[in-house]
């Protein structure tokens, strides 16, 4: 710059620059997320040699493994307990005792 530039055209050419070297970085990668991630072919082709690598095979393996056990085990642990009382009472009902219903009782 010339020594007759003015302050404000100084402070918008850094202004400028700022966003230059901002916005650069972000265009270009959203140009290699729109041609590899977002495109189908693209995606395909970068991650296809993958699926053959024995080493991420069994870390895909373990992960899954690790992540099935830790859903079914909660589940497990935050299932309702089973009845105490059996399936059907003496009287053939699948209801458990109650002060109204007892064993003598004949109805369900």
């Amino acid at each position: 710059m010339s020594s007759r530039d003015s302050p404000g055209q100084r402070a918008l050419a850094r202004v400028l620059a700022m966003v230059y070297v901002v916005v650069l970085p972000a265009a270009i990668t959203a140009m290699w997320i729109r041609g590899t991630v977002l495109s189908t072919g693209g995606y395909v082709a970068a991650v296809a040699p993958l699926s053959a690598n024995p080493v991420v095979r069994a870390a895909v393996r373990s992960t899954i493994d690790g992540e099935v056990s830790l859903v079914t085990g909660y589940a497990i642990k935050s299932a309702a307990p089973a009845p105490s009382w059996p399936a059907r009472d003496s009287n053939g009902c699948g209801l458990p005792p109650t002060p109204r219903r007892t064993a003598r009782s004949s109805a369900c």
